[in-house]
């Protein structure tokens, strides 16, 4: 955890200092907008440091103010030997930008950093007190670090529902694929079944290479009696009739016929007939459409 300040008129670590530095760094953000570089920003700043008449040392190797300090700990601006400022340009401020400004804190015993980002949209410099000075302070997160981690969890709980729904999707995809499945193989069945046992095909009752068609077959029953059947579409599902009555849909509730096209094929011998059909099954998120072709011989008509 980050410690911040209870803020009240009389506890705020370097008030005055602070108040003045808020004022130069809103002067730059409003002077250069969101999209510059670290550089341009701390350039600026330092100008308007220098016209303010604030002392400072920019890029402050933190060694000379404390010998027990790691090699390399540079800090942006250190102000007034008091008050250690990093400019960033970033989308949003992590937890190691903090951890950071924390380890530059107390290597240099200092009490105040200040860390401002100038690619938000509205600045809000970061006040980050060194934990070693915690008599005036309390544990606790800051705004900044509570809106980054809400940040997060926000985005992570977007990809867990985006998943889930790509999941959900999936499986009704798959569950729409197997209804279709189905219902193909019980048409391709009838027809097959029936076309392979009849005698010619009804030209006078079917409606041929239309969508939809009828397509009726002369047949006989298994007493040898003539025999009618066709195959058409009512709606959205495919039926069957035999002589003149209707026997009722082969294809189920969950599918609907899209397309249904037969033709005849006839050579010097047989007669044969090509279908192709469509099915399609939808949900309220999920649509699925396959096609299906078959080309069948009459084997009564040789």
């Amino acid at each position: 955890m980050r410690i911040y300040e209870q803020k009240t008129a009389e506890n705020i670590v370097y008030r005055d200092l602070s108040y003045k530095l808020n004022g130069i760094c809103f002067r730059v953000h409003r002077e250069l907008g969101r999209f510059c570089r670290e550089r341009q920003y701390a350039d600026r700043l330092e100008e308007l440091l220098q016209k303010a008449g604030i002392m400072y040392k920019r890029e402050f190797e933190i060694k000379k103010l404390s010998q027990s300090s790691p090699d390399g700990n540079r800090v942006d601006f250190l102000i007034e030997q008091e008050v250690i400022l990093d400019t960033k340009a970033k989308p949003y401020l992590l937890k190691d930008d903090y951890v950071q400004m924390q380890r530059y804190l107390q290597s240099a015993d200092l009490k105040l950093g200040l860390l401002v980002n100038f690619r938000n949209t509205h600045l809000k410099p970061a006040r980050v007190l060194n934990s070693r000075h915690s008599h005036r302070t309390s544990k606790g997160f800051s705004i900044i670090e509570l809106l980054v981690y809400s940040a997060v969890f926000v985005v992570v709980f977007a990809m867990i529902v985006g998943t889930g729904l790509a999941l959900s999707r999936s499986y009704r995809g798959v569950a729409n694929t197997a209804s279709i499945e189905r219902d193909a193989i019980a048409v391709l069945e009838k027809i097959s079944r029936e076309a392979r046992g009849a005698i010619s095909v009804d030209t006078t009752t079917s409606v041929l290479g239309a969508n939809p068609s009828t397509l009726a077959f002369n047949t006989r029953d298994s007493g040898a009696a003539a025999r009618s059947v066709k195959f058409f579409v009512n709606g959205s599902s495919l039926r069957f009739s035999e002589n003149s009555t209707d026997k009722g849909a082969i294809t189920g509730s969950k599918t609907a016929v899209s397309n249904f096209v037969a033709r005849k094929i006839t050579t010097g011998k047989s007669e044969a007939v090509k279908i192709e059909f469509a099915l399609q099954s939808s949900d309220v998120n999920a649509t699925t459409t396959k096609s299906f072709y078959t080309t069948i011989v009459l084997r009564n008509s040789y």
